[in-house]
């Protein structure tokens, strides 16, 4: 299997946030390897099958890295804290074919992400990493 390297940004901790993809056939679930470049070397943060690395962005914090995944071909959107922990899933998606798209955190630590539910429509949908929608 092959590996892809994709540069995140800055943690707010002062590291350089790097996310492998780990490129495997096409029948494997996607996997991705998240690491934090630091003075001291590099600390592995987590190794997360079914993963999209494509889709992973930095919290607007710098504090956490959210990304799209699969779990039994449910997708949702996750939350990985980059201090180490669980991803925490912050969409309530469980619809199979459902598949979210174009992340996009922003300042005030809400997220935009698109929905492409039949593969000809594309949604797009604000909501706060706690869930609530929030008010226009």
């Amino acid at each position: 299997s092959a590996s892809e390297y994709q540069l995140r940004g800055w943690a707010s901790t002062g590291g350089l946030v790097v996310v492998r993809r780990l490129v495997r056939p096409a029948a494997d679930r996607p996997q991705m390897e998240v690491f934090v470049l630091e003075a001291g070397g590099a600390r592995r943060v987590a190794n997360i099958a079914g993963a999209y690395a494509v889709t992973a962005r930095l919290s607007s914090a710098g504090s956490s890295l959210l990304y799209t995944g699969s779990d039994g071909g449910v997708h949702n959107v996750y939350e990985l804290p980059l201090a180490g922990g669980t991803p925490r899933r912050i969409t309530s998606n469980e619809l199979p074919g459902r598949m979210f798209s174009g992340i996009e955190p922003l300042h005030d630590g809400s997220l935009v992400y698109t929905i492409n539910e039949r593969r000809q429509d594309i949604w797009l949908s604000r909501v706060t990493q706690r869930q609530e929608p929030m008010d226009e």
